[in-house]
C-alpha cells in the first residue's frame, strides 16, 4: 500500500528552469535531447468537467444513466478506448520530430522491442496487482504502454530506470506524455441536451541518458475550433467528440513544438 500510495506523491518542482509560457524547460540538460522515444502514453479514463456549472436534476439523471451504463458495459469506462490516447502518441511522435535538431524513434519500434516489454512488465511487478486494477480503471493507455507516474523529478530509482531504458532503446531521452481530457460547459447550468468544449491539457516530461529531467512541461489547454453536442450534463462517446478530442490533442502537440522551438 506504502508503495502505491508513493505513485501518487506531489509533484516536484525543478530548480533553475527557463519559463516559455507554461513550458518548463532545464536548460542545462536540454542541449543533450536529440534522439527520443516515446514510453508513456496516457489520460483519464473518463471525461472531467473543468467548469463548476449546478447540473441540477439533469446532472443527477445523468450521473445515474452512466453509472448504469457503466455496470451493463465496463468498456463505457473508458471514454474513446484507446483511440485517443493512440492518437496522442501518433501526434507527439510527428510534433516532437518538428522540433529543431531533434529525431523521434518510431514508436511502433519502440513497441515491438524486447526491452521496451521488459520495462513494461517491470513497471506492472512495481505497481503490483492492486495498482495496476485501479490505473486501468482510471486511465487509458495505447496497447502495449503502460501507464508511467513520474510525478517526484528527483526520483533517483526511476531516474535510473530512466537512463537504463534509454541506453536499451538507444536513444539520449525518454518522453512521457500525461493527458487530461475534460468538458467545459458552453451555459451556467446544464440542462437535458446542450454544448460543451471537450479540451485536451498535457503534461510533457523528458528525461535524459544521464539520468536528468530536461523538461517538465504543462501545456495551457488546447480546445477545437467548435464545440459539441451533450446529453443529461455529459459528453457522449461519439465519432464527433472523438474527432473534436483529436483536433485538440493535436493543438497541444503542435504548441509543444512551437514553445519548444523558441525556447531551446
Amino acid at each position: 500500500m506504502k508503495k502505491v500510495f508513493s505513485l501518487f506523491a506531489g509533484l516536484a518542482v525543478l530548480p533553475g528552469l527557463v519559463w516559455g509560457l507554461n513550458l518548463g524547460i532545464k536548460k542545462d540538460h536540454i542541449q543533450k535531447v536529440h534522439s527520443i522515444a516515446i514510453i508513456s502514453v496516457y489520460s483519464n479514463a473518463e471525461i472531467a468537467k473543468s467548469d463548476a456549472r449546478a447540473g441540477g436534476i439533469a446532472a443527477g439523471i445523468g450521473f445515474l444513466k452512466k453509472m448504469k451504463d457503466k455496470k451493463d458495459n465496463p468498456a463505457l469506462g473508458h471514454f474513446g478506448g484507446t483511440e485517443l490516447v493512440q492518437y496522442a502518441l501518433d501526434a507527439y511522435a510527428k510534433h516532437l520530430a518538428g522540433v529543431k535538431n531533434w529525431t523521434v524513434l518510431d514508436p511502433k519500434t519502440v513497441l515491438a522491442s524486447a526491452d521496451f516489454k521488459a520495462f513494461v512488465e517491470d513497471v506492472k511487478k512495481e505497481v503490483g496487482p492492486k495498482g495496476m486494477e485501479m490505473m486501468d480503471k482510471t486511465r487509458s493507455v495505447p496497447d502495449g504502454m503502460v501507464p508511467y507516474l513520474f510525478l517526484n523529478n528527483k526520483d533517483k530509482k526511476k531516474l535510473s530506470q530512466m537512463s537504463d531504458l534509454c541506453a536499451k532503446l538507444k536513444v539520449d531521452s525518454v518522453a512521457i506524455v500525461e493527458m487530461e481530457l475534460s468538458q467545459r460547459s458552453t451555459f451556467v447550468t446544464a440542462g437535458v441536451a446542450g454544448k460543451v468544449w471537450p479540451g485536451a491539457a498535457v503534461t510533457l516530461k523528458i528525461v535524459t541518458a544521464d539520468g536528468n529531467v530536461a523538461v517538465a512541461a504543462m501545456g495551457p489547454k488546447a480546445e477545437p475550433a467548435a464545440p459539441v453536442e451533450m446529453k443529461m450534463d455529459n459528453i457522449e462517446d461519439t465519432p464527433a467528440a472523438r474527432a473534436a478530442f483529436k483536433e485538440a490533442i493535436e493543438k497541444s502537440a503542435a504548441d509543444f513544438k512551437n514553445d519548444l522551438n523558441q525556447n531551446i
